[in-house]
C-alpha cells in the first residue's frame, strides 16, 4: 500500500513539474511554481509516508534532469532548440549534484596550482601531509582582516623583499632584511629565519606545546586552568593512572644527547611513555621535519623500552 501510494506521489510531482516547465513563466517564477504548487504534494505525506535517503535523491536527480534539461530539450524558441541539438546541455542525462561538486572542486583547485604565484603553496605540499587539516578556510571562524592577511601569505602576495625583487622590481636584493642569508619569502619569515628563531618562533612553539599539554591535563582528568592561555605547565604532575612530565631532563644510566623532549605522557597501568615533541614547520617541511624528531629521540624510545620491560 505505502509503495503505491509512493508511486503516485512521485508521478503526480513529475506531471506538475512538467506543467510548471512547459508554461511560459520566467525562471523566477517557474522556481516559486514549483516550490508552491509540486514541492507541497511531497510534504502533504510526509508525516505518512516514510522516504529513505535513496527515493529522495532519486527524485532530486529527476528534478534536476526535467529542470534545465527537460526545457532546453522542448523549448520551441530556436536558440534553445540550436542548444539542444550541440549537446552542450546533456537533456539526456543530468549530472547528479555530488559529482557536480567534486569535479567543480577538482577543476578549481587544477586551475589554483597551475598559477605560478599562487598555486606555489599547494605545489609545495608533500604527499604526507594531511590536506583535509590544512584547509582552515572551510572553519569561517577568523575575523575577515586575520583571513585576508592568511591567505595572501598563503598565496605569496605579501610584498616581501622577494616579491619586490622578482616582481615589482623595486629592491636591489631579495635577501630577508633580518638575517641576510636567504631570500625573504612567507615560508623563510614564518620557519627560517634564524633571527626570529630565539624569540618569535620560540613563543610560538611554547604556545604550541602549552595548548597539548593543556588538552592532555583535561584527558587524563589532571589539574589545569579554565583557559589554554591560562594554563601554567608544572614540570610534573601525576594520578593514580598517569604522569605528564613538561619540558623534563630525563635521566638515563649512560649519557644521551637528546633526553628532554617538551612533554612525555608516562601510562602506569599499561606500562607505556608517549614522548611529545612540538615543531611548528612550515608546511611544505612536515615531512622532513617529522622524520627528523622521530631520529631525534630514537635512543631514548629504546630506553623506555627497556624500563617497560
Amino acid at each position: 500500500m505505502e509503495g503505491e501510494m509512493k508511486r503516485k506521489f512521485v508521478k503526480e510531482y513529475g506531471m506538475r513539474l512538467r506543467l510548471v516547465l512547459k508554461s511560459k513563466l520566467n525562471g523566477r517564477n517557474k522556481i516559486m511554481a514549483m516550490n508552491t504548487w509540486a514541492v507541497p504534494l511531497l510534504r502533504y505525506g510526509a508525516g505518512v509516508l516514510k522516504w529513505t535517503k535513496d527515493e529522495i535523491a532519486a527524485m532530486d536527480r529527476k528534478t534536476q534532469e526535467n529542470s534545465l534539461g527537460w526545457y532546453v530539450k522542448n523549448s520551441v524558441e530556436p536558440l534553445l532548440q540550436q542548444v539542444a541539438k550541440t549537446g552542450v546541455i546533456e537533456t539526456e542525462r543530468c549530472e547528479t549534484k555530488e559529482n557536480f561538486k567534486k569535479k567543480a572542486v577538482e577543476e578549481l583547485e587544477k586551475a589554483w596550482i597551475d598559477k605560478k604565484m599562487y598555486g606555489q603553496y599547494n605545489r609545495d605540499l608533500g604527499k604526507e601531509v594531511d590536506r583535509e587539516k590544512t584547509w582552515w578556510l572551510k572553519k569561517g571562524d577568523l575575523k575577515p582582516e586575520t583571513e585576508a592577511l592568511l591567505c595572501a601569505a598563503q598565496e605569496q602576495a605579501l610584498r616581501t623583499n622577494y616579491v619586490k625583487f622578482h616582481i615589482d622590481r623595486t629592491v636591489e636584493s631579495p635577501l630577508c632584511r633580518l638575517c641576510g642569508e636567504k631570500g625573504e619569502h612567507i615560508t623563510h619569515l614564518i620557519s627560517e629565519c634564524k633571527k626570529l628563531a630565539q624569540k618569535e618562533y620560540k613563543r610560538r612553539h611554547d604556545n604550541v606545546a602549552r595548548i597539548v599539554h593543556w588538552k592532555l591535563c583535561g584527558l587524563y582528568q589532571l589539574e589545569k586552568a579554565e583557559k589554554w592561555y591560562e594554563h601554567q605547565p608544572n614540570g610534573v604532575i601525576e594520578s593514580d593512572n598517569v604522569k605528564i612530565l613538561w619540558d623534563f631532563n630525563i635521566q638515563c644510566d649512560h649519557a644521551i644527547e637528546c633526553r628532554r623532549p617538551d612533554i612525555v605522557v608516562v601510562l602506569k597501568k599499561e606500562k607505556e611513555c608517549k614522548i611529545i615533541d612540538i615543531a611548528v614547520p612550515g608546511d611544505c617541511r612536515i615531512g622532513i621535519k617529522e622524520t627528523e624528531k622521530v631520529e631525534k629521540y630514537e635512543e631514548l624510545k629504546r630506553k623506555f623500552g627497556k624500563y617497560g620491560q
